[in-house]
């Protein structure tokens, strides 16, 4: 006896874009949703926005500054609704709150990209990139130390995520590392 599709399945329709609206997207490295039900793409083609229906990379801030149409591999969206756009190569970190850009991090200081980004119960963003890992609290930016043999200059930070207990974990080019009680970073 040949097995049935489940009913609940028989009503849905399974769709998958290599491009949409004019946007080849390349490679989409990671997705998140907004308060509105937007889905955020990060994509080669830049940031691209999703309404249900339509993709779109223009207009998608309000006010004078624009982003950049360049790559990039994360989007993250913090409690407070802010959706943070981190652009590779020295473009900044975009933090857009209710449609507008409102601040523009760290440009000139991250060369390569931004891999991941975190909020960790405190409210600090953590952001990993391919020449370390930064943190943002309190208004203001901190390069974080992970500990690396005398001779690496920098460390890749591939992800950063923080567990139930609080910890802050980083995975990198060279192995995992947890955040310890005084604050420093010990090699797992």
């Amino acid at each position: 006896m040949a097995a049935r599709a489940p009913a609940l399945l028989s009503n849905c329709r399974i769709t998958s874009w290599q491009s949409g609206d004019g946007i080849t997207f390349g490679a989409v490295r990671a997705i998140v949703q907004d308060s509105d039900s937007y889905l955020w793409l990060a994509s080669d083609a830049g940031l691209v926005r999703f309404d249900g229906f339509r993709f779109a990379t223009a207009d998608l801030v309000a006010g004078p500054r624009k982003l950049p149409a360049k790559p990039l591999r994360s989007v993250y969206i913090t409690r407070d609704g802010s959706l943070w756009a981190p652009y590779g190569n020295g473009r900044g970190i975009y933090r857009i709150f209710n449609g507008e850009v409102r601040d523009v991090f760290l440009t000139e200081e991250i060369t390569g990209f931004v891999n991941a980004m975190t909020e960790d119960r405190s409210g600090a963003v953590w952001v990993a990139h391919d020449g370390g890992l930064h943190r943002f609290q309190a208004n203001r930016w901190e390069l974080m130390s992970l500990p690396v043999a005398s001779t690496q200059r920098t460390l890749r930070a591939l992800d950063v995520r923080e567990d139930r207990s609080g910890t802050v974990w980083v995975a990198t080019s060279r192995g995992l590392f947890r955040r310890a009680a005084d604050g420093g970073f010990v090699k797992i």
